[in-house]
């Protein structure tokens, strides 16, 4: 299927579930995840101190997840450029956070690394970061190599929710196997469809994301193109590995404690990367 097919069957998919994206989110009530993002992103925003005013550019931004983070901390002293390709996300985005910025742009584009290359050489930032958004990428790597050009001296490269790469998971031990099929028969309660019409009818969305069939193209994101930007003057901050799970007591027990339980499933391990590029 030609690529610009492919970007069309996605913001088809977006724009349709807009509404419905944040509620259907299988995180619906899981306080682990939010706790450890912010965390995350409050560490990106203190590498940062001393700037009055943070240029941020994020890719694939959908409804602002990570943007509501940012602004708790840094508020309006942030200058913000987007790119996001569904004009039903952009919509949503925009009534929620474009007044409470210093300044508010969104690009209504597919993320391309050409894209990316094409920017004005002055189109540089403070803050380059990204939520649940290489994974959907024909070249994430070619995106991440585009991605760190753009970040400053002294700024931040932060990607999270991306589903690591099948050969880089953890096989698990057979005791760990056990357990986690223990996890994944609750998670697989909770997540079916009869408990979540009866219990969350608002976070059914108005199809399975497997309708995208991006999502399918890779087995899943390598760590080893943010490895590469160390030749180029980042330095890893932090590199967070864990499993996703429907609840807060899920995810707390197997990321906190049964970190062994990891496990070579696309989709389930994730990774959360930050990286500093030197002054």
């Amino acid at each position: 299927m030609p690529l610009d097919d492919l970007y069309t069957a996605s913001k088809g998919y977006y724009d349709r579930n807009a509404s419905r994206y944040e509620a259907a989110s299988w995180y619906y009530f899981n306080g682990y995840k939010t706790a450890a993002v912010r965390k995350e992103i409050n560490k990106c925003l203190a590498l940062l101190s001393g700037k009055r005013e943070i240029r941020v550019l994020e890719i694939g931004p959908g409804t602002g997840y990570l943007l509501r983070f940012l602004l708790e901390r840094a508020g309006a002293q942030i200058n913000y450029t987007g790119i996001e390709h569904s004009e039903a996300m952009r919509e949503i985005l925009s009534a929620r956070y474009a007044s409470l910025c210093r300044s508010f742009t969104l690009m209504s584009e597919s993320v391309t690394p050409a894209l990316i290359e094409g920017m004005p050489d002055s189109a540089r930032f403070d803050l380059v970061l990204g939520s649940s958004i290489l994974h959907h990428l024909p070249d994430y790597e070619g995106v991440v190599r585009a991605l760190a050009h753009r970040v400053l001296p002294g700024g931040v490269l932060y990607m999270v929710r991306e589903p690591i790469h099948r050969n880089e998971c953890a096989t698990p031990s057979f005791l760990a196997a056990c357990l986690e099929r223990l996890f994944s028969v609750s998670n697989e309660l909770l997540m079916s469809n009869p408990v979540r019409r009866r219990l969350w009818p608002g976070k059914v969305k108005a199809e399975d994301a497997s309708a995208i069939i991006l999502h399918m193209m890779k087995d899943g994101v390598s760590t080893s193109v943010f490895t590469e930007l160390k030749a180029i003057g980042f330095c890893l901050v932090s590199l967070r590995k864990y499993n996703r799970r429907v609840s807060t007591l899920l995810s707390f027990a197997e990321n906190a404690w049964l970190r062994r339980l990891r496990k070579d499933i696309y989709g389930n391990t994730l990774l959360a990367v930050c990286m500093r590029r030197a002054a």
